[in-house]
């Protein structure tokens, strides 16, 4: 785990909610901007690729209990 960086914290803001699965959703279909560190923050299911899986991931956590994101 790296010191600073929160797993799922796509957006920065030192929260995982909503806005960070909106913003992969952006990053990943519609051309927004990378989350930084990208593989540390996005790569929730820590499975080395960021994905639809990673959304699904955040989405579970967040509205369904599933496991909290993993640093990869």
């Amino acid at each position: 785990m790296l010191i600073g960086h929160i797993a799922g914290d796509v957006n920065g803001d030192r929260q995982v909610n909503i806005l960070d699965i909106i913003h992969l959703v952006n990053y990943k279909f519609k051309g927004g901007n990378a989350p930084l560190p990208i593989l540390e923050v996005a790569d929730v299911n820590a499975d080395g690729v960021i994905d639809i899986l990673d959304i699904i991931y955040l989405v579970n956590y967040k509205f369904k209990g599933g496991p909290a994101p993993e640093h990869p």
